[in-house]
C-alpha cells in the first residue's frame, strides 16, 4: 500500500500498459508463429536404413535439409564456429534422424555411461512434441560416442535427468571434418495422435571444444535449448 500511494496514478497506467506490451511482445514469442517460419517436410524412406552411421544410403538422398542453426550459449548472438545439418524420415515402424556434425575428428567426451551428464559431452540432440500443443514432448540424444540419453519434457521443463527410459537405436561415425548421427525411434515408444500432420521438432548441438551450445530455431538464451515453446513444425506428408 505504501508503494502504490507513493507513486502518481499516471505512473501506475504506464507501468500497467508497458507490462501488457511486454507480455504481448512475450507472446508473440516462438509458438505457433514460430512454425510459420521453421519447416521441416518429412517424407517416407524410399528404401532400407541400417543404422551405423552411414548416410551414403539411398534412403538419405533427396530430403529436405534443416542447417543454419541458431546460436544459445553461452550467448545467442555470437556467430557459429561449426554448423549442423539434420535429414529426416520413417517407415511403418519407426521415426529416422540423421544428422552430420561439422567439427575436426578429435570431440570432448566426459561419459560413456546411458543417461550421463548429456551437457558435458560433444552430442546431438532431437526434441520431439508429437501432440503440438507445446505442453509435452520427448527428448533423445546421443554423444559423439554414441552414449544415449533420453528424456520426457514438459512445459517450462527445467534440468532433465535421464530418468525416463525407452527402446531406441543409434549410431555415430567419425570423419575428419565431421561427425554423423542416425537416429531409429520406434514409434510405439511416442504418444501421438494418429491424425496429426504436424508435430513440434527441434535439433540441438553441444560443441564443448568452442563452448557453444546450438539449436536449429532461434532460442533466447534466457530459456533452455531444450524449451518447447520454441519447436518448429514437422509437417508429414499423410498422417
Amino acid at each position: 500500500m505504501l508503494f502504490q500511494k507513493s507513486i502518481p496514478l499516471f505512473i501506475l497506467s504506464g507501468l500497467v500498459s508497458l507490462s501488457l506490451m511486454s507480455q504481448e511482445k512475450i507472446e508473440s514469442i516462438g509458438g505457433a508463429a514460430y512454425q510459420e517460419k521453421y519447416q521441416h517436410p518429412i517424407r517416407k524412406a524410399k528404401g532400407e536404413i541400417k543404422i551405423d552411421g552411414d548416410l551414403s544410403e539411398p534412403a538419405w538422398q533427396g530430403l529436405e535439409i534443416s542447417k543454419n542453426f541458431a546460436p544459445h550459449w553461452p550467448q545467442d548472438n555470437v556467430p557459429l564456429k561449426r554448423d549442423t545439418e539434420v535429414r529426416m524420415t520413417f517407415d511403418d515402424q519407426f521415426l529416422y534422424v540423421a544428422a552430420v556434425c561439422r567439427d575436426t575428428n578429435k570431440h570432448v567426451i566426459q561419459t560413456l555411461k546411458r543417461d550421463g551428464d548429456y551437457w558435458s559431452s560433444d552430442a546431438f540432440g532431437l526434441i520431439l512434441d508429437p501432440i503440438n500443443e507445446r505442453t509435452n514432448g520427448f527428448f533423445f540424444g546421443v554423444s559423439a560416442a554414441n552414449a544415449q540419453f533420453e528424456d520426457l519434457l514438459a512445459f517450462q521443463s527445467d534440468d532433465m535427468t535421464g530418468s525416463w527410459d525407452n527402446k531406441w537405436y543409434s549410431q555415430t561415425k567419425v570423419y575428419d571434418t565431421y561427425w554423423t548421427v542416425e537416429m531409429a525411434i520406434p514409434f510405439k515408444t511416442l504418444r501421438y495422435n494418429p491424425t496429426k500432420t504436424k508435430w513440434g521438432v527441434n535439433f540441438e548441438r553441444n560443441d564443448l571444444k568452442n563452448n557453444q551450445y546450438s539449436t536449429w530455431t532461434f532460442i533466447p538464451v534466457n530459456f533452455n535449448g531444450y524449451d518447447l515453446g520454441y519447436t518448429a513444425a514437422l509437417m508429414w506428408e499423410t498422417p
